[in-house]
């Protein structure tokens, strides 16, 4: 599935804050998780407070596949 990781405007900062709050959602938002960024979704984001990734959903731990396309929602 695509999800959206939006992280809070604490990690506006290159590297992010690990343990920084985050938000995953799928489109339909019938998977909504919030937590603290694990140091390896912090890479990812790479300084951007919001990316679209493949994401596999294993209870409320975020399994990121590769980077999607920008989403229109």
């Amino acid at each position: 599935m695509i999800v959206k990781v939006q992280l809070s405007i604490e990690s506006n900062v290159k590297g992010h804050t690990i343990g920084a709050r985050m938000l995953v959602y799928n489109k339909d938002k019938s998977v909504v998780l919030q937590s603290e960024t694990p140091k390896d979704i912090a890479n990812l984001m790479d300084g951007r407070l919001k990316a679209f990734f493949h994401a596999e959903i294993v209870g409320k731990e975020v399994i990121v596949q590769g980077e999607a396309p920008r989403q229109n929602w």
